[in-house]
């Protein structure tokens, strides 16, 4: 029969191997968003990447990390690294999102619609 001490110890063992595992794959997903986003030209934001989601497909666990960048405007992007036993399988950038919010800025270079509130002052006298 199995000891109490020795169902710990193996338990222990699988937890540290699975820390370790999870630091491992981080380090590999953020040096891949670095390197994504020296390659598109974008800023990576807060130098972090983030554990998004787990799974498993073809009995091998796939961790997906999320990361936010920018190109310059004051909008916040997402992209994935996808990773695999210690190897990068997926990777992206919502390069799209880039391509419209610039021909929103464009569209945003003309005159805002202003709210004149000048004759509200009197409308309030008069419920008054």
């Amino acid at each position: 029969m199995i000891s109490g001490s020795l169902v710990f110890f193996i338990f222990l063992m699988l937890t540290i191997f699975n820390w370790q595992a999870n630091l491992k794959a981080k380090e590999l997903a953020f040096s891949a968003a670095k390197q994504l986003c020296q390659q598109n030209q974008v800023d990576l934001l807060d130098d972090t990447v983030i554990l998004n989601k787990l799974s498993f497909k073809n009995f091998k666990l796939i961790r997906q990390y999320r990361f936010d960048y920018h190109t310059g405007s004051n909008v916040r992007y997402q992209g994935y690294i996808s990773i695999s036993q210690n190897e990068v399988i997926d990777q992206r950038l919502s390069i799209n999102a880039d391509r419209s919010s610039q021909t929103k800025l464009s569209i945003a270079g003309e005159p805002a619609k202003v709210l004149d509130f000048s004759h509200y002052k009197s409308l309030k006298s008069k419920n008054d």
